[in-house]
């Protein structure tokens, strides 16, 4: 709908900008034409720009959010803390950041499942593709775990009087919650794969004593 619009109204926009504007209208036709109105009204041109539109709706580009998984398959806490602080120096919401950084598992985690090119994704065909390549680097317990404390991490800071220390704290656990194995590779510990097997007691003698 939003391409024929723009074809009607002279409008140039490639389908990265077509995706952030759906995106933007979370499943709602009405709620993306109104960002459609907007980021032609406020870009002041007849073509609109990726980086634009997102800056004009507070969205996060796939770049940014990247920073998270690529701080997560190093373990590398201190990019997480210094994220933090270039989001609160160039002014970003922390909150926002947090629930685009939820929409980011939660894409990756289809992209895990369905492959590239699905409907279930809001995003281009090079973004969807994109999302698969970095999908290949996480097993789909891992993504689900961090989309779940990512969850917990934006229900704290809606009440938080520190949201710069829930953030830290929060991106912290995501690189420690990389850092456990499963249960799975847990109990074949336990049972002798690769782990050291508890030591058997042995029965004690019978005695030729008479028992009291």
């Amino acid at each position: 709908r939003m391409t024929y619009i723009c074809q009607q109204e002279g409008i140039e926009a490639d389908q990265e900008v077509l995706a952030a504007l759906a995106q933007a209208g979370e499943g709602s036709v009405r709620d993306s034409l109104s960002a459609l109105d907007q980021a032609i009204a406020c870009c002041g041109a007849n073509k609109l720009d990726v980086k634009e539109v997102r800056g004009l709706l507070g969205m996060f580009s796939l770049e940014s959010l990247q920073q998270v998984t690529q701080a997560l398959a190093q373990s590398d806490s201190r990019r997480m803390l210094d994220l933090v602080l270039e989001l609160e120096s160039n002014g970003r919401s922390l909150q926002h950041f947090c629930r685009e950084l939820a929409r980011y598992f939660r894409n990756l985690i289809v992209a895990k499942v369905a492959g590239a090119n699905t409907r279930l994704i809001a995003a281009s065909a090079r973004e969807q593709e994109r999302l698969a390549e970095i999908a290949k680097d996480f097993s789909e317990e891992d993504l689900t775990r961090y989309l779940q404390i990512t969850l917990d991490i934006f229900k704290d800071l809606q009440t938080s009087i520190q949201p710069r220390l829930h953030l830290e704290i929060g991106l912290l656990k995501l690189v420690y919650a990389g850092r456990m194995g499963t249960i799975e590779e847990a109990l074949s510990n336990l049972g002798g794969g690769g782990g050291a097997r508890p030591a058997v007691v042995p029965a004690p003698a019978a005695s030729s004593a008479p028992a009291r």
